[in-house]
């Protein structure tokens, strides 16, 4: 079933398969730098708007946006750089995002152990080593900077009337205003180490790609041992490999938007 649906996935057309995208529901902030006496530091004029799913239309701006975040989220909750909190979702250092209730005001502030404007820097220190040109890291480095603490945050936050509007589990995202093809080298980067299930099993094909346990639909029993199979032969039932495991993660995507049609048009 996973080849067929790895080459149905791969026959979809280019603009078909970007139907349906939309940001998450709440703030989106865009960042951009500026040069004062040959330093480079983030501008105080932000751009944004807010996004709601009750919108009859989106925007250029919210369009842009939209792409940008779907090369910044996290896999899923376990695989983001903010464990164990979780309260972090994306996975980019150009892009930082979170929702209402984590932040001061939020239900979750009061309750988390660690605050998030302290969980910043870490989230930071993990997305910027997804970048191997130093000039790169220099700039993330300096939008990390822009946002680290909550009173930075809040200079940003204060200008906007439209926080005051947001709901707890409202999103709130900062972008940095870089091209979208500096978006995509991180996430490949970020994808490739985390679209299997587990790394327990992951071994080297002849061909130099990686080959691992598939994570669509499919987990492992290692913490229920009376969920193991105790008769069978073998830790697992086979491996695909890193290009096979990113097609199945695009079209959990796709499938998630409902622009495809149902049933599915594959032959077994």
């Amino acid at each position: 079933m996973l080849k067929e649906l790895i080459q149905f996935t791969n026959s979809i057309d280019a603009q078909f398969k970007a139907i349906g995208i939309i940001p998450k529901e709440g703030l989106h902030i865009k960042l951009r730098f500026e040069e004062i006496d040959n330093t480079l530091s983030i501008s105080k004029n932000c751009q944004y708007e807010l996004f709601s799913k009750k919108d009859k239309e989106v925007s250029g701006f919210l369009k842009n946006i939209a792409s940008l975040a779907q090369l910044s989220w996290m896999v899923n909750t376990n695989k983001c750089f903010d464990l164990p909190s979780k309260g972090i979702h994306s996975c980019s250092p150009y892009c930082l995002a979170f929702k209402r209730e984590s932040i001061r005001g939020g239900a979750k502030f009061n309750e988390a152990k660690i605050k998030l404007y302290d969980r910043i820097n870490a989230y930071f220190d993990k997305a910027i080593e997804l970048l191997d040109d130093d000039s790169e890291k220099q700039g993330a480095t300096v939008f990390r900077n822009a946002l680290n603490n909550e009173d930075k945050l809040k200079s940003f936050l204060d200008q906007i009337n439209e926080f005051n509007s947001l709901k707890d589990p409202d999103y709130i995202v900062f972008y940095l205003d870089v091209p979208i093809e500096k978006y995509k080298i991180p996430n490949d980067k970020y994808l490739a180490g985390k679209l299997f299930n587990t790394e327990e099993y992951n071994t080297e094909g002849s061909n130099g790609l990686a080959y691992g346990t598939s994570n669509f639909f499919n987990g492992f029993n290692s913490k229920k041992p009376y969920l193991i199979h105790q008769s069978a032969t073998f830790d697992i039932t086979g491996r695909i490999s890193a290009e096979d495991a990113k097609t199945l993660y695009e079209f959990e995507t796709i499938a998630g938007r409902r622009s495809l049609p149902n049933p599915l048009p594959i032959c077994l």
